[in-house]
């Protein structure tokens, strides 16, 4: 099955929005269209939905889809579609419309203003991690990054490991034992065992296939 949509994320300029891993510039997206619209046929969002719905899309057709709505996109990337005239599908995050508060743009914003490249960050976050609890290092090093996020190739080992510890280990999906024989965390895991989760590959990844 092909895929019918290309997703951006994240963009930076030269003075609102930082550079960031993953993020492009106006210039590149614009390059990039010119690339692609070479060899795909680059259709509004309105008309890829009506050509979806009757199963009448071309093998070339494409959508642009634009995940989380965020600043950047409309500062950066918005101007650029504009100029070309095309329509595209915003994804909105939802989880503030019940209430919750995301921070993770907050911290994608620390990660790259405060430290000189990702791999900085990711040295100074598992340093941390072991300081907190030594045993989760243990976890961390049974982890195996490439049994995870097949579906997103471009991730780093680190990348994998790291999403790893904040979204598990620290998010409460394992449970590691203090020296004094507390739990922390919500699922007990044995030194013995080795701790395996197809929480990362058990995620959707959203795709328009024809």
């Amino acid at each position: 099955m092909k895929a019918h949509g290309i997703m951006f994320h994240h963009f930076h300029d030269d003075h609102k929005h930082i550079r960031g891993q993953g993020s492009i510039s106006a210039e590149t997206l614009d390059k990039m269209l010119d690339y692609y619209s070479k060899s795909h046929n680059i259709i509004n969002a309105d008309e890829f939905a009506e050509k979806a719905l009757n199963n009448k899309l071309n093998s070339n057709d494409v959508c642009l889809t634009f995940d989380d709505a965020l600043l950047c996109q409309y500062d950066v990337a918005y101007p650029v579609l504009k100029n070309r005239g095309i329509k595209a599908f915003w994804f909105v995050y939802s989880s503030p419309l019940d209430g919750v508060l995301e921070k993770l743009e907050i911290y994608r914003h620390f990660r790259f203003s405060m430290f000189s490249d990702i791999e900085d960050f990711y040295s100074a976050f598992f340093q941390l991690l072991e300081k907190i609890n030594p045993s989760y290092i243990e976890v961390l090093n049974d982890y195996n990054p490439d049994e995870h996020f097949q579906y997103a190739p471009f991730y780093t080992p680190n990348d994998k490991r790291f999403r790893f510890a904040r979204d598990v280990i620290l998010g409460g999906g394992v449970q590691v034992q203090r020296d004094n024989g507390s739990n922390v965390g919500g699922l007990q895991l044995r030194r013995e065992r080795k701790c395996k989760t197809s929480l990362a590959d058990g995620r959707q990844h959203k795709r328009f296939k024809r």
